[in-house]
């Protein structure tokens, strides 16, 4: 995986850190790539690490670095290295009461990401939270309605990074290519609406109002913008982004 990433992609990526040893050995083949001092001075590798609920971290988390757990974890990192880089992670899932298994995309999970994005700024620090989780088997309606659920309060809440935004299935048990390509187009659907209204002479085709008279219809040479084959080439050129 380490290697793949290396080789194949020019982003900051995500190290092993089941173990020290691959711990050691991911910033180790970092350094071979881009050079010791370049990736002691840059971010190019990031690691994910969990606490156990009550707050307590085991001996191999805490040999490779939800509120009182992560306030310690980043608390830590900076004594092993004052000033490394630390996000605030967040992974919330409701459960199944019948079964124990964990459930996802469900609106309590999403008002719980809502609530750790304002804990999140209270502290000052970026924040991880939940993609475009869900518990289906396949990708089908239920897949996309809770993928959807939950991607939109990630993205409401203010996080500053996404992991799992495409391809989820089965509570995260695997990952196909529909399911990709589905959360692929959500995504780029997202980055639409997190734009924002633009308003500007332009948007409001202002000047087909000055060309057409009224009781006429608007659809002039002047208002390419308000077409629907503009607005969705508009979603199109962000699909690649939101795929990286």
């Amino acid at each position: 995986m380490v290697s793949a990433h290396l080789r194949y992609s020019d982003k900051p990526f995500m190290g092993s850190v089941t173990s020290v040893e691959r711990a050691e050995d991911s910033i180790e083949m970092a350094r071979i790539v881009f050079g010791r001092e370049f990736v002691d001075q840059n971010c190019v590798i990031l690691a994910n690490i969990n606490a156990n609920s009550p707050p307590r971290f085991r001996r191999p988390a805490l040999s490779r670095s939800r509120l009182p757990e992560t306030m310690v974890g980043c608390a830590l990192t900076q004594l092993a290295r004052p000033g490394a880089p630390t996000v605030f992670g967040n992974f919330l899932s409701s459960t199944d009461l019948r079964t124990g298994s964990p459930t996802f995309g469900t609106p309590e999970s999403a008002l719980g990401s809502l609530v750790v994005g304002q804990l999140a700024r209270r502290l000052g620090l970026p924040l991880r939270c939940s993609g475009a989780f869900t518990s289906s088997k396949v990708a089908d309606g239920k897949a996309m309605t809770e993928s959807a659920v939950a991607m939109q309060a990630t993205v409401q809440c203010g996080a500053n990074f996404i992991l799992h935004s495409a391809g989820w299935l089965e509570r995260g048990l695997t990952k196909v290519f529909e399911k990709l390509i589905l959360d692929a187009d959500f995504c780029s659907a997202l980055h639409v609406y997190m734009a924002g209204l633009s308003v500007n002479p332009n948007q409001l085709a202002l000047g087909a109002f000055r060309e057409v008279a009224p009781g006429k219809h608007f659809f002039a040479e002047g208002t390419p913008s308000l077409t629907t084959e503009q607005r969705s080439g508009n979603r199109k050129s962000l699909t690649t982004p939101a795929l990286s």
